[in-house]
């Protein structure tokens, strides 16, 4: 299996794709949906990294409980750090994205409390606790995630470099923190 590195300038070629399709995604609101919602799962799976350490968000141990932490973690290959972006839409128009794990089938989710680490919990997007956003961040090539309610920002607790730190839900100040890699998987 072929291990992504990011180098800070470039994205592959399936997430530049992608980020074309997430960056003309408007900003969420947090309201609540219609009944007319419809999921379209991802079906290339996505390192998700921090631009400044390049280490991955991940579910920590590869557990699949539900209430698991998520973390950033070196790049190992597994299927705990791969990603799925599945389309969330109302009644046909893009709403955001749940962010479905490939080892649990879980999505990330916020409790919604700033500070909190954030969890793997059901894939439900009737809740805007796992329904994300994107935006483009300081760059092209880097993302900044935002829950759809009530706005949280994913962000690496305390700008830590160490393996294990918690991803946390924090206002949305488009810090270097906040600001993230996405790169197609070879598998």
């Amino acid at each position: 299996m072929k291990i992504f590195k990011h180098n800070g300038r470039h994205l592959a070629t399936a997430a530049g794709a992608l980020a074309a399709g997430l960056l003309a995604t408007a900003a969420l609101t947090g309201t609540a949906y219609a009944d007319t919602l419809s999921v379209t799962p991802g079906t290339q799976a996505y390192w998700i990294s921090p631009g400044y350490d390049s280490l991955n968000i991940s579910v920590a141990g590869g557990s699949t409980a539900f209430g698991t932490r998520i973390i950033q973690w070196p790049n190992d290959g597994g299927a705990e750090q791969k990603w799925f972006f599945d389309a969330v839409s109302d009644s046909g128009t893009l709403v955001g994205y749940m962010i479905r794990n490939d080892n649990s089938g879980m999505c990330i989710w916020t409790d919604d409390q700033v500070g909190d680490t954030l969890y793997q919990g059901p894939c439900d997007p009737d809740s805007d606790q796992d329904v994300f956003g994107w935006h483009a961040a300081s760059t092209v090539d880097n993302f900044f995630i935002q829950a759809a309610s009530p706005n949280l920002a994913l962000d690496v607790s305390g700008d830590s470099y160490n393996w294990g730190a918690d991803i946390d839900g924090w206002y949305a100040t488009k810090a270097w923190n906040q600001d993230f890699f996405v790169t197609a998987t070879s598998s």
